[in-house]
């Protein structure tokens, strides 16, 4: 009889455990998903990552021959500091962005516009823009864009 009673003693304990260790892990990810807007962005400021576009690769799916349009582009700050994002650079005339220089205020946001201009032949596009910021551990960062050129 001792040796149930202690057994049932242990299994209400670890049950009993197991729920509020349940309980703070949901309270847990509630919390860091309202601050960073979801796991994943805290998973990235967790390793230095403060300066994230909403994509890392953009796609503008089928664009005919030298199609020109435009794009949003929004880049967040998960850090308590504003980010400046001093400019960016490309190897060609097909891929502008709009908006820059500009500050992310802390825990903000801000949108920039991308310029796409699709070159004269047909094919695979992709074209990476690497953006520059004033954050000392992440110096800048980098989007793709990429697309099919269709014939016209």
């Amino acid at each position: 009889m001792k040796s149930q009673t202690r057994l049932l003693f242990w299994i209400r304990s670890l049950l009993l455990g197991g729920a509020v260790g349940v309980v703070l892990i949901l309270a847990s990810a509630t919390w860091l998903t309202s601050r960073y807007g979801s796991l994943e962005r805290w998973r990235l400021s967790c390793n230095g990552i403060v300066v994230v576009p909403d994509q890392s690769v953009k796609s503008f799916g089928q664009a005919p021959i030298r199609h020109a349009f435009s794009m949003p582009l929004v880049v967040s700050n998960l850090s308590d500091v504003p980010i400046d994002l001093m400019g960016y650079r490309t190897t060609c005339s097909c891929a502008m962005v709009d908006g820059l220089p500009t500050s992310i205020p802390p825990w903000g946001e801000v949108q920039l516009t991308l310029k796409i201009k699709t070159p004269g032949i047909d094919g695979p596009f992709q074209q990476d823009l690497e953006f520059y910021t004033n954050v000392m551990n992440q110096r800048s960062f980098r989007l793709t864009v990429v697309g099919e050129v269709q014939p016209n």
